[in-house]
């Protein structure tokens, strides 16, 4: 990306990312519950309150707008002593996190399935590989345009302009 879409990006990552006063679907998960649960190479799926993850729940049709990847405690001298969790950011890129990160908002486990323990630990160790790598920019575009509303056609055009043609098996249709 050159200069000026990255600067685009950067700045509509940001706005995307700022925290939403919204009501849950449910109520928040207690941490000290989470973190007794939680194993090495688990999904804690989230659903988030920013501006970005309303358009990922509308897209995708579902309560979660967010993942991170359950890495275990003291996973690293770097890292600070309370993050056990790998996720990505649009504006910080992979990190590590705690728990405390998501003590407001609804979350769920996914335990991964025929997976063994020295498995979960390869895909822990592979996530915390990533710490630091930056966030891919090129799709932020897209998500962003799910946020407004579809602009309406101004009645004078409406019955000539504004008709979407409809391909179907037998050609395409204009429906009226």
């Amino acid at each position: 990306m050159n200069r000026v879409t990255r600067s685009i990006g950067k700045w509509l990552a940001t706005y995307l990312s700022q925290e939403l006063d919204i009501n849950g679907t449910a109520p928040p998960s207690n941490p000290l519950h989470l973190q007794a649960t939680l194993r090495p190479g688990d999904v804690l799926l989230v659903e988030g309150n920013t501006r970005i993850s309303g358009a990922i729940k509308y897209l995708t049709q579902s309560t979660w707008s967010h993942a991170a990847l359950y890495v275990g405690m003291n996973f690293s001298v770097n890292a600070p002593e309370d993050h056990c969790l790998v996720d990505a950011d649009t504006v910080n890129g992979v990190r590590s996190t705690g728990l405390d990160r998501f003590i407001n908002l609804h979350t769920r486990i996914c335990r991964p399935i025929g997976l063994s323990q020295q498995e979960c630990t390869v895909v822990a160790q592979a996530a915390i590989d990533k710490i630091g790598y930056q966030y891919d920019l090129r799709n932020v575009f897209d998500l962003a345009r799910y946020l407004f509303p579809t602009p309406q056609c101004p009645r004078a055009l409406d019955g000539n302009y504004c008709h979407w043609a409809v391909v179907t098996p037998q050609g395409p249709y204009a429906p009226r």
